[in-house]
């Protein structure tokens, strides 16, 4: 089995600075993301692994890279990879693994944008900033430095809208020093249909070809 586990702000903001546009973490996120990588072997790419305090409770984690030497790679606290592999055919590479494993790929931007057409569940994590005032919120954006392509955020709307096995959660966070500002966190956990995945890259593909043929 694939999975794919990621989020984003509402506009696919997705990194900042090697860490996270919203530069916190939150429970319901990471208790989602425990229980869906639960026993699963995790891929990722280097600078995901990298900005890991230490490898997750015990899993098994395979780093794709153009290095071989697995002492270039080394979490926050200096735990080595598992496994090192290179691939030069990612979806291929993620379809013989879960042949053997349940696989989660879980970063950086490029895998997950790879493994989304190909994943059987998905878990993707929104993150809204709200402002408070006379009784209304607004929206926010955030800064970002990388963004997941806006085609691969609507994928999960195109999934949920589309029924299925699927399951949601919400919570409000406080901001930890302005008192009007705070994050809305919805976790979405579905299985992703295979024809609604070909159906919907393949649509997006052929708009991108007729776009580009047009300019």
């Amino acid at each position: 089995m694939i999975k794919v586990a990621f989020a984003t702000g509402m506009n696919g903001e997705f990194g900042l600075n090697g860490g996270l546009p919203w530069n916190r973490m939150f429970k319901v996120d990471m208790d989602s993301f425990m229980e869906f990588t639960d026993k699963c072997m995790l891929v990722m790419g280097v600078k995901t692994f990298q900005s890991l305090p230490k490898k997750l409770r015990g899993l098994r984690h395979i780093v794709i890279s153009t290095h071989t030497g697995s002492d270039l790679i080394r979490c926050k606290n200096g735990d080595t990879p598992d496994s090192i592999a290179r691939a030069t055919d990612v979806r291929q590479f993620l379809r013989g693994l879960s042949e053997t494993y349940d696989i989660c790929v879980i970063g950086g931007k490029s895998l997950i944008e790879e493994a989304l057409p190909i994943a059987d569940k998905v878990l993707h994590t929104v993150v809204f900033k709200k402002f408070k005032h006379d009784d209304v919120e607004d929206l926010l954006g955030m800064q970002c430095d990388v963004s997941i392509s806006p085609m691969h955020v609507q994928y999960s709307q195109v999934h949920i809208e589309s029924g299925g096995n699927y399951s949601f959660k919400y919570h409000d966070y406080p901001h930890k020093s302005a008192s009007n500002i705070s994050y809305g966190v919805c976790v979405h956990e579905f299985d992703a249909i295979t024809e609604i995945s070909n159906n919907y890259y393949n649509k997006q593909e052929l708009t991108h070809k007729l776009n580009a043929d047009n300019m």
